[in-house]
């Protein structure tokens, strides 16, 4: 018979069983689950008489920092709000880990990885079974269909996130773990998705720095550079998205506006946005005249034509945009807070997680976005509980 004390012992598991099933399939479900999770933060925290640690206030720190591009003109239900609930996910996340014990965190963290590689038969199993259309695909600057609503590059970032209790945790045994690492680094080397090898590096970088030794980083970054020319060489996929990206970057017409070029489609956005702060000086126009003002500076440089894109490829300058100088640096400062913690407690999975989302934060407005508030939450959570000891 199930017993009150071992339903809510076990509550965790199924609130994030709830999270990874919204994740993978659903947003709605993860919002609900999200909801539920701050229900069970909340509770654990009165219940515990837990202090508020700097993290908790730290994951409040958006929600009034949205602030800053609202009072421009008032808040606007389709852009305003879901920014406002996307931001939400910070508080319920953060508080839910810091309600969990080192036997939760273990199970949840063991939960995780499993779900990690369990995601991975999707995209794997479709490249085996249509390996003649991957091949096309990757040729034309695309990736393979994946879970999150074939979000390829906060997808990616989740299959990265899966290192993070690998690396920093004991889960398994120590063999076992590491043939763990070494297939996940693999499989993401050859899901050829960028954002995901430059988080692939700076974790074994970050984690290397410390526990190795000077001759075996440079043996290490040796095998490296052979090991991406080996990839290059050997990997299909690998191969067609290094090709092209360089004919991408060769080939876009500086002039014109191509939507049929993504890394190219992005400069023009994200230099139409610049061009908006630097020269036109229209900052601090609030979230929900981001997307206008954006669109009239790019029809002034590509005259006739339309994006459909209502923010920056560009984190800080949609910052710079909606909320001014001002609250670029606040929100900067936010951001890179985690480091700070690293300095003076040494927590390396912290480190790494923060620069990750701000590397991509220079190519994406990936706060803006739930799989990205949710990826960047939840890693953050988890390893700011971490216990430091010898890795």
């Amino acid at each position: 018979m199930i017993t009150f004390s071992a339903l809510k012992r076990n509550l965790p598991i199924i609130i994030v069983l709830l999270l990874l099933g919204g994740l993978l399939f659903s947003r709605a479900l993860l919002s609900m689950a999200e909801g539920v999770a701050a229900l069970y933060g909340i509770i654990s925290l009165l219940e515990n008489g837990n202090k508020f640690s700097s993290f908790v206030v730290w994951s409040f720190v958006p929600l009034v920092l949205f602030g800053l591009g609202i009072y421009q003109t008032g808040i606007h239900t389709s852009i305003d709000l879901d920014y406002l609930l996307t931001l939400t996910a910070y508080p319920a996340l953060i508080l839910f880990n810091a309600s969990l014990d080192s036997g939760q965190r273990k199970q949840l963290g063991i939960i995780w990885v499993v779900t990690v590689f369990v995601s991975l038969l999707y995209p794997l199993g479709w490249y085996v079974s249509h390996i003649n259309e991957a091949f096309h695909r990757y040729k034309e600057g695309q990736s393979l269909p994946t879970f999150m609503s074939n979000d390829h590059i906060r997808y990616g970032i989740f299959v990265c996130s899966g290192l993070i209790p690998l690396l920093y945790e004991k889960f398994f045994e120590k063999k076992i773990q590491n043939i763990l690492i070494i297939i996940l680094s693999l499989v993401i080397v050859f899901l050829s998705v960028r954002s995901a090898w430059v988080a692939l590096l700076i974790l074994m970088i970050i984690y290397a720095i410390g526990n190795l030794k000077w001759q075996q980083l440079l043996g290490g970054f040796l095998l490296l550079l052979i090991f991406a020319f080996a990839s290059y060489k050997l990997i299909p996929t690998v191969e067609q998205k290094v090709n092209y990206t360089i004919y991408d970057w060769k080939a876009y017409p500086a002039d014109k506006y191509s939507p049929d070029f993504s890394d190219g489609a992005r400069r023009s956005i994200n230099n139409a946005a610049w061009k908006t702060i630097n020269e036109k000086h229209r900052t601090n126009v609030g979230w929900n005249n981001v997307p206008a003002v954006l669109q009239q500076e790019f029809q002034l440089q590509y005259p006739g034509t339309v994006i459909k894109y209502g923010w920056p490829f560009n984190q800080f300058l949609f910052w710079w945009m909606g909320a001014g100088l001002i609250g670029l640096i606040l929100f900067s400062l936010w951001l890179l807070y985690p480091v700070l913690i690293f300095f003076k407690e040494k927590n390396k999975a912290l480190l790494s997680w923060t620069l990750i989302i701000a590397l991509t934060c220079l190519v994406e407005s990936t706060i803006n976005m739930q799989y990205g508030v949710f990826l960047h939450a939840w890693v953050i959570g988890f390893a700011a509980g971490r216990k430091n000891k010898a890795e």
